[in-house]
């Protein structure tokens, strides 16, 4: 958990060892990071844990709140344990509820028309756990407990208002899927009123896997909702996982982020004035190193960019950016914890500029750079030409332009979160025997350009050259891997098709294609994921063959 303050930041998190007491401690920092004073609250005889990631809410009048839960060192004993906190993270009370020898957590809390409501896990006799939500008083009297869920183990980890009054519990189910597996997980949603009747519920996630619980729940101000995790693509195989709903809780849209490893999450979101999404979580792009990463995205899900942070530096390290918050210069602050084989687990704080940048590890990547990838010495005339750019700076949007003809704006970095973006360039050269010239130039937001100049020789090659690759003069079939639609950009001279074929060659699709240059945006709503061949023809001409992965 982290506060941004007047003086500096604060982090409530915890310390010790297992059954050694464990405890909740608070640290502050100067605007600098460094540590000024820390607090350690104790229970002799057990030990005492915070709840999941942003379980520290500011409440007015004012003040905070913490939900936790603590256990009795050498016994089964264990209970929710709420704290109230003053402004100076005093201690003004606490208070303990359920306590019981069954296994119960509390993992988030809410504040609202001055009661609180809590959230976690409870057992129950069939040997799993059900969604627990408590309602107390404004001094967190208990008024009751309810639990959801079904005979499987489901379990709360965040809680939030929806804009109609009610509230909005997001967590963990192994029950509602359509085959039901005890080692199979998913994102759970559960709509309660204020005396806790369910009202809604919604489960999420590959039914085929285990996807873990829901790790961000955020209210959006045009009064939806933003839930964030990882999805498994396969079982200990995840990706980054945000799913963006309306006010009644349909999906707007659904995106998959960043590289597959065992070992990749979101765990905190915040909305930004313009409407964009800053998101802190955890990643392994190559090797055992698990780095934090931070990536702020548009209402619509494009990646705008994205940073990596090693507090060690070791490749042995291991990096949890926890938390986010936004600092008095537009700026970022996050915290978690890091640790090597050599330097023990430690509180992690860092304090970035407003495009992600700690001055340390993750700004040496954000020169506006544009290169070629495949740029030929030569080519016949009469060949049309197609060359992959890469490119990439400080933040997206970008422009990119040629002296070829080729103009593309809002251009953000792929899902796949590379550094890297990349757009092919097609054109027809129009006369022989000459070197070809040309300039690419990148733009970022601010108006800044980087120009570069390439060339080729244009050779006469015999006459058996192809003649149909005249019919083309640029196409792009993006994005690929797709989900719910794609891109057809080209340029023919003549009419033709996209035929979209599966692996034993059945014809799937068949859209026309007029001549001219055009965008064909074709959805595939109702293709299923698998790896599809795609042809484009110009007049009784096969221009290409290529292949298409479709993701759901």
């Amino acid at each position: 958990n982290i506060v941004v303050t007047d003086s500096g930041y604060v982090i409530v998190g915890g310390g010790g060892f297992l059954y050694t007491n464990s405890y909740i401690q608070t640290s502050f920092f100067n605007t600098l990071g460094e540590i000024v004073l820390t607090k350690k609250f104790r229970k002799a005889g057990y030990d005492l844990y915070h709840g999941l990631e942003n379980s520290l809410i500011k409440i007015t009048p004012a003040g905070y709140a913490l939900v936790g839960s603590l256990n009795k060192i050498n016994s089964n004993e264990k209970a929710v344990l709420f704290c109230r906190f003053n402004d100076t993270f005093d201690t003004l009370w606490t208070k303990n509820y359920l306590y019981d020898t069954v296994f119960i957590s509390g993992r988030a809390c809410l504040q609202k028309d001055n009661h609180f409501y809590l959230t976690g896990e409870k057992r129950i006799p069939t040997d799993n756990s059900n969604i627990l939500l408590i309602k107390t008083d404004e001094n967190g009297n208990m008024l009751w407990y309810k639990t959801h869920g079904g005979s499987l183990q489901d379990y709360g980890t965040k809680i939030i208002n929806t804009y109609e009054g009610n509230i909005l519990i997001g967590g963990y189910t192994k029950n509602f899927q359509s085959a039901p597996i005890t080692d199979l997980g998913a994102w759970y949603l559960v709509k309660a009123d204020t005396a806790g009747t369910k009202l809604w519920q919604g489960v999420y996630g590959n039914a085929a896997c285990n996807d873990g619980w829901l790790r961000s729940l955020l209210n959006m101000k045009d009064s939806g909702y933003a839930a964030g995790g990882h999805y498994a693509i396969e079982n200990n195989e995840y990706k980054n996982y945000i799913i963006r709903f309306d006010k009644n809780l349909s999906a707007i849209w659904e995106r998959l982020y960043l590289t597959i490893s065992p070992y990749t999450t979101i765990y905190s979101m915040l909305e930004l004035p313009n409407g964009n999404l800053n998101v802190v979580g955890i990643e392994i792009k190559t090797g055992a190193t698990v780095l934090g990463f931070m990536m702020e995205i548009t209402p619509q899900g494009h990646i705008i960019w994205k940073r990596n942070y090693n507090a060690t530096g070791s490749i042995n390290s291991i990096n949890y950016a926890l938390a986010n918050a936004v600092t008095p210069d537009n700026g970022y602050a996050f915290t978690g914890y890091a640790y090597d084989n050599v330097t023990p687990q430690a509180m992690w704080l860092v304090k970035t500029d407003s495009l992600g940048c700690d001055g340390v590890h993750s700004c040496d990547d954000t020169t506006m750079f544009v290169t070629p990838l495949n740029l030929p010495d030569s080519v016949c005339f009469g060949d049309s030409v197609h060359i992959t750019f890469g490119f990439g700076g400080r933040s997206a949007p970008y422009t990119l332009q040629s002296t070829t003809g080729f103009t593309e704006n809002s251009i953000y970095y792929f899902d796949s979160g590379n550094d890297t973006i990349t757009r092919i360039i097609s054109f027809l050269p129009q006369q022989a025997n000459t070197q070809y010239t040309f300039t690419v130039t990148l733009t970022d937001p601010w108006g800044a350009t980087k120009t570069e100049q390439y060339s080729f020789y244009i050779k006469n090659c015999s006459t058996s050259v192809a003649l149909h690759q005249k019919d083309l003069l640029k196409y792009q079939v993006y994005p690929n891997p797709a989900k719910d639609v794609i891109n057809i950009s080209y340029s023919l001279i003549n009419n033709g098709y996209f035929e979209l074929y599966d692996l034993l060659g059945k014809k799937i699709v068949s859209a026309p294609l007029d001549f001219l240059k055009v965008v064909k945006i074709m959805s595939l709503s109702q293709i299923k994921s698998g790896v599809y061949y795609y042809k484009i023809t110009s007049g009784i001409n096969v221009i290409t063959i290529d292949k298409l992965l479709i993701v759901k």
